[in-house]
């Protein structure tokens, strides 16, 4: 584990350095959506690091960290879905205004997708008599103000308040989406496979109980693979933040991730 211990420490180090340049700036919508994928990608890479310096002793925490990537890994699926709006918007002309303009428009159906279903969830709780009809619209009327930006207000009719943009795409309409893309993305979105083994993890059934006793070495080897992806993770991330908000300090990381990627992942000389 070694070599994946390696990357994780160099996405540690990027993550940390990006995060705290950006600390109390005010940034667009996708800087912000793509530096929320930067912090959870720095904690996951850190509890990663933990569980892999573990596995060597104990090979049973190779579940815990399965349960981890899969998560970073539907991050990077979310987060190349931006990616290809913008490359799309370049191969199809389009002003960068409006490719920026519907960069924003997706992180914002991602990012207020929780909120709604958040709701929903108090809407089950109330009709199976959890709470009351009084308390649920104290959460609607609260949630509306809190989340505004992706919510109508709440009129105080007993309805939930309306979403101000369409559903969020699930995982499998990304991979069907991605699929369709420019041959690098449909490529990236074969990574969608790694998804869906670590999800196997994530929901108790058969598959779940055969694929923890694979043999150890193919266990290593899977983590392993879906580390490397990490590190791509985060030069997207870097690299969609730069396109929408050109600044030095990303062009420096964005160069420095491609070198890293270049010669520590791919070994290329």
């Amino acid at each position: 584990m070694k070599e994946t211990i390696k990357h994780l420490d160099f996405i540690i180090s990027r993550t940390n350095e990006i995060i705290h340049h950006y600390v109390k700036q005010d940034v667009l919508t996708i800087q912000y959506f793509y530096l929320g994928m930067c912090e959870r990608l720095n904690a996951g890479s850190k509890s990663l690091k933990l569980l892999a310096i573990a596995i060597e002793q104990d090979q049973e925490h190779e579940f815990s960290a399965g349960l981890v990537v899969r998560t970073l890994l539907l991050d990077f699926l979310i987060g190349l879905r931006g990616y290809d709006i913008f490359t799309q918007g370049e191969v199809n002309k389009k002003l960068q205004k409006e490719i920026h303009e519907e960069v924003t428009e997706y992180c914002n159906i991602v990012l207020g997708d929780g909120v709604v279903y958040t709701l929903k969830h108090f809407k089950a709780f109330q009709s199976s008599g959890a709470i009351t009809e009084a308390e649920l619209h104290i959460v609607y009327e609260n949630m509306s103000k809190t989340y505004s930006r992706f919510l109508q207000p709440f009129l105080n009719d007993g309805n939930m308040p309306v979403s101000k943009f369409p559903r969020a795409p699930q995982v499998r309409e990304l991979f069907t989406i991605l699929s369709g893309g420019t041959p690098e993305l449909k490529e990236l979105a074969k990574n969608y496979d790694t998804y869906s083994f670590y999800s196997k993890y994530e929901h108790f059934n058969i598959l779940s109980y055969d694929l923890m006793r694979r043999l150890s070495d193919y266990q290593v080897r899977t983590l392993s693979k879906s580390i490397e992806l990490l590190v791509l993770h985060l030069f997207i991330s870097i690299k969609m933040m730069e396109n929408n908000a050109p600044d030095d300090f990303l062009k420096e990381n964005i160069q420095l991730v491609g070198g890293y990627i270049k010669h520590e992942v791919l070994k290329a000389k």
